[in-house]
């Protein structure tokens, strides 16, 4: 019994959510936690990750919610992701008004004394065989690819910055191959592999419909 409940616990998702009014997610209300959350607040000044409650507004019929940190105000909140704690984190300089990704943007990033890049890869401006690139110093990582055409694909940067403290680049994103399909995904370096600069530690999918 007691390897069965390791197991289940192992396989508990992690949550990435958006918060505020307009941000449903498609997911029961039943299958949030009840505490163990973390919010991030991105203030240029002092942006920080706390722990935090979160506060619920669920729509039993469509089985969505909409979800805000406590106190209020923080981008997203998250659970189940233990190589983030509470304390202060570093936001890279960018361009925000870039944030969505289109063919053959190229977005710098400044971080410390580092500079980072990501581009979309894409052979028409209806993104078939799209790649999101990752550049540092000569080295690139293929941080998403899809062959072929997608269903209105979409990217987005949620946020960038060093979110597990080792000052090296760290992203929330979404990339999608579908119009409909919101994954979104946390990508630290601490996690990178060989040959890596980051590496997924976390996926929620989420949808708009």
């Amino acid at each position: 019994m007691r390897m069965f409940a390791v197991i289940l616990a192992a396989a508990a998702p992690a949550f990435i959510l958006l918060t505020g009014e307009g941000n449903m997610h498609f997911v029961d209300n039943a299958m949030l936690p009840k505490n163990g959350w973390i919010a991030l607040y991105d203030d240029p000044k002092a942006s920080s990750l706390r722990p935090t409650d979160i506060t619920v507004k669920a729509d039993r019929e469509m089985k969505t919610v909409e979800v805000d940190s406590t106190p209020p105000g923080a981008v997203l909140v998250m659970h189940g992701i233990p190589q983030l704690t509470g304390g202060s984190v570093k936001r890279a300089v960018w361009n925000r008004d870039e944030s969505l990704l289109r063919t053959g943007d190229r977005i710098a990033f400044t971080l410390g004394r580092d500079r980072y890049t990501i581009t979309l890869h894409a052979s028409d401006t209806y993104l078939k065989d799209a790649r999101v690139v990752l550049e540092k110093a000569g080295v690139s990582q293929t941080l998403f690819s899809h062959e072929g055409e997608g269903d209105e694909p979409h990217f987005e940067i949620l946020w960038a910055g060093d979110l597990d403290r080792d000052g090296r680049l760290d992203l929330v994103m979404t990339m999608s191959p579908k119009y409909s399909y919101y994954p979104r995904t946390i990508l630290l370096s601490s996690a990178a592999h060989p040959g890596e600069l980051v590496h997924e530690v976390a996926l929620w999918q989420d949808y708009s419909c």
